[in-house]
């Protein structure tokens, strides 16, 4: 739906979210995030292709808070070992924002992920 040029982001109960694993290709340590999954622009994107896209989106961010100097565990490893030593994995894709952060949570409890900084000692 457009309005004034923009399209209407669709409400945060039915947008989906991918939740993705990177992993460190020389230590199995891994991460696990969550993006939502960008919607369709064109015709040569598809609902197939989105989710990985989106990811990958994420992951340049993670790539630019390592290269600013972040002093988060995974951006650390980004820079000692650059990209080329990750492996990202979309795990789920989720509809629905609160019903995604409540499944990456489980995930990292049952994954106990090396770089997630939030969630591993409970």
């Amino acid at each position: 739906m457009m309005i004034k040029g923009k399209v209407k982001r669709k409400a945060s109960k039915t947008r989906r979210h991918a939740i993705y694993c990177i992993t460190n290709k020389k230590t199995g340590e891994e991460y696990i995030g969550l993006t939502f999954v960008r919607p369709v622009t064109s015709k040569k994107d598809t609902r197939t292709k989105m989710p990985m896209k989106s990811v990958m989106h994420r992951f340049q961010a993670h790539r630019r808070n390592a290269l600013n100097g972040s002093s988060v565990k995974f951006h650390e490893a980004l820079r000692n070992y650059g990209e080329f030593f990750f492996r990202i994995t979309i795990l789920e894709i989720v509809r629905g924002k609160e019903k995604a952060h409540i499944r990456e949570t489980q995930l990292i409890h049952e994954k106990q992920p090396t770089y997630n900084m939030t969630g591993i000692k409970q």
